[in-house]
């Protein structure tokens, strides 16, 4: 019988490292596609007070990553058949971090600017990192799909709790999403060796297959399922951004409105 550490060569641990640092690299895009969101919502009555702003401009402030995410996400796929997926998923750490660091920076202008950069950003990684398990790892969709979304919202969550106690022992708001938005720089540096892979032959606008995106405009199912998935976005980021304020209302303490 053949030896089968005769199998383990060179090439074969390349391959697994480089996917090794792929899974990696999903774990922390993942992360930073709801935390910058979950982590603000406790914060809204530390920013109400620092900078004055009324209830429906801090409505708008948790509504701008929604208004991203509905304008965006259609396009998400001809960009990344114009320029790669794994290009994508970096200029998509690229506006997570820039709003990241920009929205602390105590003006509301800046705040909202951030907020918007960052929402454009998760709208991008919505669509395209499962896209990228589906290809990289077709034989464990289930498995990486998993452990996708467990990150996604383990960190999403742990976020949540977190903001407010960091903020009030001392970091203040600013500090607080400063200390969070270091995450996108992680996930950039883990991202880096995705951008030395040979990249997809863009497809040409001449040559690339329209009625398949025409028939997804016109098919009932998908609208059926934007419905549903539009729903169900909207319950949660309704519930994310104003049950912490709901909360702090009915005189519970902030460290308990998560």
């Amino acid at each position: 019988m053949k030896d089968q550490t005769n199998l383990r060569t060179p090439e074969f641990e390349g391959a697994r490292e480089k996917q090794f640092f792929l899974i990696f690299g999903i774990i922390l895009v993942a992360i930073n596609l709801r935390m910058p969101i979950t982590s603000v919502s406790p914060l809204l009555e530390l920013i109400r007070l620092d900078l004055p702003m009324s209830n429906t401009l801090a409505g708008f402030l948790t509504t701008l990553p929604l208004i991203a995410f509905a304008i965006i996400s259609p396009f998400v796929s001809k960009l990344s058949r114009r320029i790669g997926t794994e290009k994508l998923v970096f200029y998509t750490l690229i506006f997570l971090a820039a709003g990241s660091f920009v929205r602390p920076l105590g003006n509301l202008a800046l705040l909202l600017a951030g907020t918007l950069l960052i929402g454009i950003g998760i709208a991008v990684g919505n669509v395209i990192l499962p896209s990228i398990i589906k290809k990289e790892f077709p034989f464990r969709l289930g498995l990486l799909t998993g452990i996708y979304s467990i990150s996604m919202n383990l960190f999403a969550a742990i976020a949540s709790g977190l903001s407010f106690p960091l903020a009030n022992a001392g970091l203040g708001w600013h500090g607080t999403l400063y200390l969070f938005a270091g995450f996108t720089i992680l996930a950039l540096l883990l991202w880096l060796p995705q951008l030395l892979k040979k990249q997809e032959t863009p497809v040409k606008e001449s040559v690339k297959p329209l009625h398949a995106e025409r028939n997804v405009w016109k098919s009932k199912m998908a609208w059926q399922i934007a419905a549903v998935m539009g729903i169900q976005s909207a319950v949660f980021y309704i519930s994310v951004a104003w049950l912490p304020v709901i909360i702090q209302d009915r005189a519970f303490l902030p460290e308990m409105a998560v």
